[in-house]
């Protein structure tokens, strides 16, 4: 089983290295090798999800980087991606929910709550953006461009109230 493990950890950590020089084509075949050796490995279904956004074939991308987070919900990695590969398509109901999953994850990062904001932004919820922006700005004080947003929507509300 360590021999297994190490060669999937191998073959993940060249598939990576592929994909950080620009060699697609390769990173595909060493994440599909661990795939052969362990169906199940989220890390290498969701790097080849990746390397096909990269390469625009976003229901590829769609396929694998779902497989990843069938693996695990939990997995951050998979929950950003998916999100960011939703956003790309413009498909923001979608977006949404592995926003919301990334923000269960690692609920005490801000930049979570930012990304959810700006898509309930796109999806025209200025209540919702509100609320997101106020909890990023709630862990983190230091976001003037945030305070600023939020400044903004405080101000556009009180203008649609007087009307």
């Amino acid at each position: 089983m360590d021999n297994a493990m190490n060669m999937e950890d191998r073959l993940l950590e060249k598939g990576e290295s592929f994909f950080a020089k620009g060699s697609l084509d390769l990173a595909v075949q060493m994440f599909r090798e661990v795939l052969d050796l362990n169906p199940r490995r989220k890390e290498a279904h969701n790097n080849l999800g990746c390397v096909f956004f990269q390469q625009g074939v976003m229901d590829k991308a769609e396929e694998s980087l779902l497989r990843a987070y069938a693996q695990d919900c939990d997995y951050l990695n998979a929950a950003d991606n998916l999100a960011e590969l939703y956003k790309q398509m413009k498909n923001y109901r979608r977006e949404l929910f592995f926003r919301q999953e990334a923000v269960k994850i690692e609920q005490d990062n801000p930049s979570r709550w930012n990304a959810l904001a700006l898509c309930w932004l796109e999806l025209g919820n200025a209540a919702e953006v509100q609320r997101a922006f106020e909890k990023s700005l709630s862990l983190d004080g230091g976001q003037a461009q945030i305070r600023d947003l939020l400044a903004e929507l405080a101000s556009m509300n009180k203008e649609a109230a007087a009307v």
